[in-house]
């Protein structure tokens, strides 16, 4: 007999099942709970009643905590008995009492800088511990930096107390170099000779922190200064000293030698990360000290020069070293005070200030120091040189027994702009009345300035003309005047026109004659000789770029770049490159306002050496400068060229200039015309009449300008 199931009767004996699984298991999860519950909860007892019956911990929550130093106190001694939570608590009750600086440094005072450090270090305490030290140490420091607490400190290292004196050192070493600072300005003015010798060795006792300004005041002209300084540093026996006081039989020797290792690069201090190097100065004027950083470079120069002045201490009449002296204080000083800052404000120590004043009646030695500094390449010490020989009212210096071009002429046409302005100053203040070598040079470089005051100019190379238009485009973007080339010759063409030229941009692919060949044809052109340029490396061929830059000053390697960050990070470090050699825009103006007023000062004098006929050109520039439109229309009046006339009307036919300036050029365009008669052509004269009869239209102010310059011309025709 078959059996058979009732599906019904199966699928509820089913659900049965489960039904008891599921209560089984509910019973298992509750019973652990329970049971985990109750194991967490015994600990808790069992951690709370061992920290009860601990007797340490009994002991330091039984202690008074009134005072910060009692909680501190506490927050220490529970975090070493494992009670992070209980020294956390108490921690945040101290931070809660908004205690002033002077009782934070207290804490500090009390309990040491170990403690403070172990306190900001423990993990355990989380950020509390780590934001109350450091409150606390910050307020130690100030408070050990006080002038009125370093001042009496100094007072106590003179008390007859042999332990007051100890402490007064220990607590001024927590001062660090404001101590040091304080202790070298007391040491200044201390009359006393035992208080003295307690300065000194409160000094010794801050080594190395005392050794860069101990240093610095061996240029001092204070006799008890120096003499203190240099016992300090003997009794160091510190290495940059050695040279400074060594005795005379040996000490020119050593100079000599250092002078010449810091020329060559060697740095006369560690630099920093930053390849930097901080320098102490002292000033006996101000009786002060500053510290200041400088590349590595510049900081070789800077020691250089301090060892170099020493060389004329020892033996003032030594003529050689009298110039070395000179011309490395020159540029030492133009270097730390400003590159543009005339010789007559730029400060010099009194040895070297003697030796300036020597060279100021003798055109020789001015003209050896020039040559010096040109040859080191100091281009501080040049400008110096130049206004020193502008100065001497000695045309002789221009002309030389070989007919080769004179220091100044050297200088004129040389690749700093600096150097070229003190130059084309000194030979135009000397006023020559017949050529010398080179004097061809300067009208050339008066144009150069003359049409230097505008924006900085950049110029870009690249294969393809459509990058090198975009890059120019950032450029421009950043301020400056660009134009783009996709070819050797079109690039040398721009860059002989940019006479206010920043920096390059060029491919390394630029093509024909090849970039090695380009960057030699730059160098030699004056307006791109001190411009920096940037080579862009196509892929794979970044290291041959490093290479070829490694050959030439101021030019540096980048990968090629496109992008508007990395265009704009190219132009920082050109200018970077520049360095001190850099001009502001108020500068070139300067220049070009000079230099247009020394162009209107040849063009009114009567017909000399100097080749005046091709200014026209370059005024003609400059009348759409604005800054420099007055100085150019007077100018263009005394020009009598067909191109200076057409320039005139040109400009006052302009009706989106101003009207004022448009006016003066109609008036300068009518007193050149009276001089040297009509030297438009019959089209551009008949423009002219065009002009005026298409002005029906136009403002009255326009049509009297117009009107104006008809009447010039019509009035010289009548005469005729």
């Amino acid at each position: 007999m078959t059996s058979t199931r009732n599906p019904s009767s199966f699928a509820a004996q089913n659900l049965e099942v489960r039904s008891l699984w599921l209560a089984l298991w509910t019973c298992v999860v509750i019973l652990t709970s329970a049971s985990t519950s109750a194991e967490t909860n015994e600990a808790d007892r069992e951690q709370s009643f061992h920290r009860e019956r601990n007797p340490a911990v009994i002991a330091v929550l039984q202690l008074p905590r009134e005072t910060p130093g009692e909680r501190l106190q506490a927050v220490m001694t529970l975090a070493d008995l494992g009670e992070a939570e209980l020294a956390t608590e108490i921690l945040r009750e101290l931070a809660t009492l908004d205690l002033t600086a002077d009782q934070r440094a207290a804490l500090v005072g009390e309990f040491g800088t170990a403690t403070m450090l172990r306190l900001a270090r423990d993990q355990r305490l989380a950020a509390d511990g780590a934001s109350f030290a450091d409150s606390c140490m910050a307020a130690a420091a100030q408070q050990a930096r006080d002038p009125q607490r370093l001042a009496a400190l100094i007072g106590d290292l003179g008390n007859r107390s042999a332990e007051i004196r100890l402490a007064a050192r220990i607590d001024l070493a927590d001062g660090g170099i404001v101590a040091v600072e304080t202790l070298v300005k007391a040491l200044a003015r201390e009359t006393d000779a035992t208080q003295r010798g307690n300065l000194r060795q409160a000094l010794m006792a801050l080594e190395p922190l005392s050794v860069g300004p101990l240093l610095a005041t061996l240029t001092t002209e204070n006799p008890q200064l120096l003499a203190s300084a240099s016992a300090v540093l003997k009794s160091l026996q510190n290495a940059q000293a050695l040279p400074l006081l060594a005795s005379s039989t040996v000490a020119e020797r050593l100079l000599l030698q250092e002078i010449d290792r810091h020329r060559q690069g060697v740095p006369p201090f560690r630099p920093a990360a930053n390849n930097q190097i901080g320098l102490w100065f002292w000033d006996d004027a101000t009786a002060e000290l500053s510290y200041e950083h400088y590349d590595q470079p510049e900081a070789c120069i800077l020691w250089a020069a301090r060892l170099a002045e020493q060389l004329v201490r020892l033996d003032p009449a030594n003529v050689t070293n009298r110039e070395l002296a000179l011309v490395l204080g020159l540029e030492a000083a133009k270097l730390r005070h400003g590159y543009e800052r005339p010789l007559s404000q730029v400060p010099l120590g009194k040895y070297l200030a003697n030796v300036l004043e020597s060279y100021r009646g003798d055109a020789q030695a001015a003209d050896q120091l020039l040559t010096a500094a040109l040859d080191s390449n100091y281009p501080g010490a040049a400008t110096a040189a130049c206004e020193l020989l502008g100065g001497l009212a000695d045309v002789g210096v221009l002309y030389t027994p070989d007919g080769r071009n004179s220091p100044l002429v050297r200088a004129l046409i040389g690749p700093h702009r600096r150097v070229s302005f003190a130059a084309l100053t000194a030979i135009l203040t000397l006023d020559p009345q017949k050529p010398f070598p080179g004097s061809s040079w300067v009208p050339k470089t008066l144009s150069r300035f003359a049409n230097g005051g505008g924006p900085p100019i950049a110029l870009v190379a690249m294969p393809a003309i459509q990058s090198a238009a975009s890059v120019g485009g950032i450029l421009a973007s950043l301020g400056y005047q660009t134009d783009v080339a996709n070819n050797p010759k079109d690039l040398i063409h721009f860059a002989r026109q940019s006479d206010s030229l920043q920096f390059l941009l060029v491919d390394l692919a630029i093509g024909s004659p090849g970039i090695r060949e380009l960057l030699h044809t730059l160098r030699l052109l004056p307006q791109s000789a001190g411009a920096s340029i940037a080579l862009l490396a196509p892929a794979g061929r970044l290291v041959e770029a490093h290479r070829l830059a490694s050959q030439y000053d101021r030019v540096v390697a980048f990968p090629g770049a496109q992008t508007e960050t990395a265009v704009a990070s190219i132009a920082q470090r050109m200018n970077d490159a520049l360095g001190r050699d850099l001009c502001s825009p108020q500068e070139r103006t300067a220049q070009a306002e000079f230099a247009l007023d020394q162009l209107g000062r040849l063009l009114k004098q009567p017909p000399g050496f100097y080749d005046t006929e091709q200014l026209a050109d370059v005024l003609a520039i400059a009348l759409y400068e604005p800054s420099l439109t007055a100085d150019a229309v007077g100018n263009l009046a005394w020009v009598g060229t067909p191109e200076s006339q057409l320039a005139l009307v040109d400009y006052a036919s302009r009706a989106v200039l101003p009207i004022e300036s448009r006016q003066a050029a109609a008036t300068a365009f009518a007193e050149n015309v009276r001089k040297y008669g009509i030297l438009l052509t019959t089209n551009e004269i008949v423009r002219q009449y065009d002009r005026y009869n298409a002005s029906h239209a136009a403002d009255e102010a326009t049509y009297r300008v117009l009107s104006g310059i008809l009447d010039a011309l019509e009035s010289l025709r009548q005469a005729e």
